[in-house]
């Protein structure tokens, strides 16, 4: 390490001084050649053209970490010459690789992740030039390239932008690359890539021998990933025509993808509503409405009184998972009187869902212990006995001698005696 150390102290002026494009060339293959590179490199004094010239030459024999690792030496005044000189080898190294598909070579994996480097020093011009390089490199074989070299293609896509989803729209149509070109543009914001993406696979799926009986499960996750007034009104138009499976894969598109708030709402609500549905599809339904956030929490208290027990109690998770802390205190005054339900399930169901929010529920439990219901006030003293410490017994003491009782628990629960064990429970915690 000594040597080498000296040897390069020793090489780095002559080599600075001395270089020449053909003198690069030949140092590529000695021994003592990386050192020169290095040394060319690191001058800021030296003619740009022959400092990118040596990057080129380490990026091209292996080497590229201790290009980045000079160049990154560069003074801000002299670093965008030296990329705008850098473009035109890395570009040469690239080679066809831009243009066709196939097996790529280490050398034109490093280049193009030199490139990516050394964009935020660009110039502008220099800068579009080396993002329509990446663009053709990384597109041209998405799925085969995605994690190719050190900079994946999603991280540089997502780094050129909206600009990069132009480049990804005639990639989105059946086939290995769907998936991964529409989740990139449904994340790059461009709205009219996606429109024009949208367009594509539902005009395709159309036209299509089966029409939406039975679209294929990548379209319809790919349409998810896209997002948008026009998918979301395709997709509930799937989920509402189309044979079963398909329906509930639709409705599973709309759920783990990007939908638009208010027509995915409406359509879900509806479809979980139903009662003459399917209960997977109804389940599917659910799980749009899960994701949809606090809108969705009103919705759903309308099932409360469905025929269906299963229905009452999935609705009742979906308001907890979409309206999180605050909607404890709406959800719980919703829970219906007229109804008999176990009292296991309203632990299993109920109570359940509410200590799973954690302590944060506490506040809105100590103001529901004496809310609307029967079964929420019930609901509301057994979570608080869960997830309370002693000092929140003081919102039960009250209802130690209150003597109604919830008829719809099968059996009847006295509300003093689920005061009174509630209590027990936080008083034996320390």
């Amino acid at each position: 390490m000594r040597s080498r150390w000296l040897a390069a102290l020793l090489v780095a002026p002559l080599a600075a001084c001395g270089a020449t494009p053909e003198k690069i060339e030949t140092w590529k293959g000695t021994q003592r050649g990386p050192d020169k590179l290095r040394a060319v490199v690191e001058d800021d004094g030296a003619d740009p053209k022959l400092r990118a010239l040596s990057a080129a030459a380490l990026v091209e024999i292996g080497m590229g970490a201790d290009a980045q690792a000079e160049l990154a030496k560069a003074s801000a005044t002299s670093k965008p010459a030296l990329v705008h000189e850098l473009v035109a080898p890395l570009a040469t190294m690239l080679g066809t690789s831009v243009v066709t598909t196939g097996p790529t070579t280490e050398a034109q994996r490093a280049a193009k992740d030199m490139l990516f480097v050394e964009r935020e020093d660009a110039a502008p011009a220099d800068r579009a030039r080396i993002d329509e390089l990446l663009l053709q490199w990384t597109t041209v074989d998405l799925s085969a390239r995605a994690s190719l070299g050190g900079q994946s293609s999603a991280k540089i896509l997502t780094a050129i932008g909206a600009p990069a989803a132009d480049k990804l729209v005639p990639l989105v149509h059946p086939g290995p690359e769907l998936l991964g070109s529409a989740k990139l543009i449904g994340q790059l914001g461009n709205a009219g890539a996606r429109d024009r993406a949208v367009a594509q696979l539902v005009t395709a799926a159309r036209s299509s021998p089966v029409g939406l009986a039975r679209v294929t499960d990548d379209v319809l996750a790919a349409l998810g990933s896209l997002g948008g007034e026009h998918a979301t009104e395709f997709l509930l138009e799937v989920a509402m025509k189309a044979e079963k499976p398909t329906r509930k894969a639709a409705l599973f598109a709309l759920a783990q993808g990007r939908p638009e708030p208010k027509r995915a709402l409406a359509g879900a609500l509806g479809i979980a509503g139903d009662a003459h549905a399917d209960p997977g599809v109804r389940e599917a339904a659910f799980q749009v409405l899960d994701k949809l956030g606090p809108p969705a929490v009103d919705g759903v208290l309308k099932m409360f009184h469905d025929a269906d027990s299963k229905v009452r109690f999935r609705a009742v998770h979906t308001a907890f998972l979409a309206g999180g802390v605050a909607s404890i205190g709406k959800v719980l005054a919703a829970l219906p009187d007229d109804r008999p339900v176990p009292s296991a399930d309203v632990d299993d169901f109920v109570v359940r869902d509410v200590v799973e929010l954690g302590e944060v529920a506490l506040p809105a439990l100590a103001m529901a212990v004496t809310g609307k219901t029967s079964v929420g006030r019930v609901a509301a003293i057994r979570a608080l006995g869960q997830l309370g410490k002693p000092k929140d017994a003081s919102a039960l003491a009250p209802l130690m001698t209150d003597a109604s009782t919830c008829a719809a628990t099968r059996p009847p629960a006295r509300i003093a005696d689920e005061a009174k064990k509630a209590s027990e429970a936080l008083a034996a915690r320390h």
